[in-house]
């Protein structure tokens, strides 16, 4: 009773309380644009966030999404800001009929930064030692009123423009699946494999924190046919030509499964390519 009292009264209240100068060290003006993105659909914009007000909003809609929804903190008044943010690009769906932001993501390019949030969880060194341009996608999230196929779609968009123009060869980033019941997680880890969606040959470790204790134990002894617990923006990844390449962790802050996926941009398949990055 209590959370649901906070969940209805006291959650619309909370953004407002974070200002812009909390969102990054050294203040708002710490934060710009490194490449511009910016197109309109129907009422829909899509658009790299270029000031400090955007960014709230981005900020907001991340709090809600991962503090309140996925982690049940319905009393946080802790920002979603974190160290990894002034090194990014804030790529945003703006409903400007409805005047709130549908979806966002966070975009880190290795040719601007050597900070990606995925290096928490996992060692990445193998794979950002690869040839060519990286792209980390990260702190995915669509608000709950467009979790359909549009936004979702228009956020590839908007990734495709800024993949196209930062001269990319690898999007990355983590994919979640919000459970932490371990064979659940190892059912789906199995249907991966049986799928063929791995790609071992980067050999990503977890970090200690992260990490499932005697995994290859429970996956042993895993069941199949759990390919419905994948959500949607996963299963977009994987339609793209994304490949699985790490076993999965727990981040328990957020009650989720973490796998890290990557997508060879030469190896996007052909009808993503073609609706996508104009090819």
């Amino acid at each position: 009773m209590l959370s649901a009292l906070v969940r209805d009264n006291v959650r619309p209240l909370v953004p407002d309380f974070v200002r812009p100068w909390t969102i990054l060290r050294g203040g708002a003006g710490a934060f710009t644009r490194k490449i511009a993105v910016d197109f309109k659909v129907r009422d829909f914009r899509v658009k790299t966030v270029e000031n400090p007000d955007e960014l709230k909003q981005v900020l907001a809609l991340r709090r809600s999404v991962f503090h309140y929804e996925f982690a049940g903190k319905w009393l946080s008044l802790k920002s979603d800001q974190d160290l990894f943010d002034e090194h990014a690009d804030h790529l945003a769906i703006f409903d400007e009929k409805a005047g709130v932001v549908a979806g966002v993501y966070r975009l880190i390019s290795s040719a601007s930064s050597r900070s990606f949030y995925s290096n928490t969880e996992f060692d990445i060194s193998r794979f950002m030692a690869q040839p060519g341009v990286k792209l980390e996608l990260s702190r995915a999230c669509i608000g709950p009123s467009y979790r359909n196929g549009v936004v979702i779609s228009l956020l590839w968009r908007g990734i495709a423009d800024y993949a196209k123009k930062a001269d990319v060869d690898f999007l990355f980033g983590l994919s979640s699946i919000n459970t932490t019941d371990i064979k659940h997680i190892a059912a789906i880890h199995r249907h991966f494999a049986a799928a063929g969606l791995l790609n071992e040959e980067w050999a990503l470790t977890p970090r200690a924190k992260y990490e499932i204790a005697n995994f290859a134990v429970v996956l042993a002894g895993a069941e199949t046919g759990a390919a419905a617990a994948v959500p949607t923006l996963f299963k977009t990844y994987i339609k793209a030509g994304a490949k699985v390449c790490s076993q999965p962790v727990i981040d328990r802050d957020f009650n989720c499964a973490d796998w890290l996926i990557a997508l060879n941009m030469r190896e996007l398949v052909k009808s993503y390519d073609r609706r996508f990055m104009g090819s």
